[in-house]
């Protein structure tokens, strides 16, 4: 009995082994003991600030906005956002800029890209939100602002290169010169501003439909004109009539307390609407916080914002003629205060 057991679990043991041979290498060491393959190792991720924007930047893959990122997209910006990933960024001096030759333009996206993390870090870390980080060196941060990003990015920017840029200082920018919370200058506020609108203007389609949503509020917030009738929560008995409600802003915490700020903020909303102009799938997204932008500004009490604010009304009503039901009772109201403002200058302007 004991020798057919015997018999019976040496055959068993060979069947077993037989068959490990086929999935797994022995250890010589013990041979009951199979050895399993190594698990390969993970390729290295690439850098974050190059996959954001080469994989399409906030509209990437996956997200929300990629649909109109599609819709808006031309052949050169999806050839772009392939780009290549030649580093030829041209020799640098001590305090990041680029050489003589190179400084009326980029060779290529890595090459800005480069450029922006040596030569303005104060400005990038902004989007940090860390304390201390604009008050520490407010000289620095107006030289990195007026003499390096507004003397390299100016309206005429190339469109692949806009786009890459406001995917590093979209959100600075805007923490910078559109945050109540900023401590910056005043002159780097403005710089901040005028880069903004620089980078707006000349950035594609795509990219535009990415940005509105995220900058509207941040204007919206910085002109204080969120509720400008002040019937926010109060039941429609209740509201004021149209004859009673205000003719002028009001001062109120978080308004950009700066007038040639507000002015250069106001430069960039008509920036805004110049370019979301015959787009009505990106207006539409925002349609109410851009009627309450210009409304606003017709509602400053600075003369020289009013006519600009009269300006971006013209635009808005003559770009958009069949929104006017749904905005224009609002509109006229707010715009007929320059009608009784002491700055006669208005008056020319106004829009018919």
């Amino acid at each position: 009995m004991s020798s057919n057991v015997d018999a019976i679990w040496a055959e068993m043991q060979q069947e077993w082994r037989a068959s490990s041979k086929k999935t797994a290498q022995p250890d010589p060491h013990n041979p009951t003991v199979p050895l399993f393959a190594k698990k390969r190792d993970k390729k290295p991720r690439r850098p974050k600030e190059m996959s954001l924007w080469l994989s399409g930047g906030t509209a990437a893959k996956g997200s929300s906005g990629r649909v109109l990122y599609d819709a808006f997209a031309t052949k050169g910006e999806i050839e772009n956002c392939a780009g290549d990933n030649r580093d030829d960024a041209k020799p640098r001096n001590a305090d990041g800029d680029m050489s003589n030759d190179s400084r009326k333009s980029f060779s290529s996206v890595p090459a800005m890209v480069d450029w922006l993390h040596t030569a303005v870090p104060l400005v990038l870390v902004a989007a940090e939100h860390r304390e201390g980080t604009e008050q520490a060196q407010p000289a620095d941060l107006d030289e990195q602002l007026n003499d390096r990003l507004l003397s390299r990015f100016r309206a005429s920017t190339a469109p692949d290169l806009a786009d890459a840029a406001l995917e590093f200082l979209l959100r600075p920018l805007v923490r910078l010169c559109l945050s109540p919370e900023t401590s910056a200058r005043d002159t780097s506020r403005l710089a901040a501003c005028r880069v903004l609108a620089n980078l707006l203007s000349s950035c594609g389609d795509a990219h535009l439909v990415t940005t509105v949503p995220y900058l509207v509020p941040y204007l919206v917030t910085r002109l204080n004109c969120g509720d400008l009738d002040g019937v926010a929560g109060v039941p429609e008995k209740m509201r004021p009539l149209p004859e009673q409600k205000p003719q002028q802003m009001a001062r109120a915490d978080g308004r950009e307390v700066c007038e040639e700020v507000r002015k250069e903020i106001a430069r960039l909303v008509m920036c805004l609407l110049g370019r979301v102009s015959g787009k009505p799938t990106v207006l539409v997204q925002s349609i109410d916080e851009i009627v309450s932008l210009v409304r606003g500004l017709v509602l400053d009490d600075f003369g020289k914002i009013k006519l600009i604010g009269c300006e971006a009304c013209e635009v808005l009503c003559d770009a958009h003629a069949p929104l006017l039901l749904h905005f224009g009772e609002s509109m006229a109201r707010s715009a007929s205060s320059c009608l009784t403002h002491n700055h006669m200058q208005v008056l020319p302007l106004f829009p018919r």
